[in-house]
């Protein structure tokens, strides 16, 4: 399992990226998969800014919050199409839970 700190936006890029090439999957592949466009994949995993997720970033980091982000380099998505409303949902799970 990889485990990156999240301080900026092209972190997130580089995850998204890492984690594309490490399932051998090209851009246009995940691209589809996502239904998103070629371009938009690339400008995310080149770590083109998004204002929204830069303004999220700037907050949490000026009151100290570190978000890690982790994934297992080779797993297979989950094939279900209901997951995908899964991982839109917001983890309200906290450490001391």
């Amino acid at each position: 399992m990889t485990i990156i700190t999240v301080r900026r936006f092209r972190d997130f890029g580089a995850v998204i990226k890492a984690a594309r090439e490490s399932r051998g999957l090209r851009q246009d592949e995940l691209a589809d998969e996502l239904d998103i466009t070629r371009q938009y994949l690339q400008d995310l995993e080149n770590g083109r800014p998004n204002l929204y997720i830069t303004r999220l970033l700037r907050a949490m980091n000026s009151l100290g919050v570190t978000i890690s982000v982790t994934y297992t380099p080779g797993l297979a998505r989950n094939p279900d199409p209901a997951a995908r409303d899964d991982a839109d949902a917001t983890d309200t799970n906290s450490a001391d839970d």
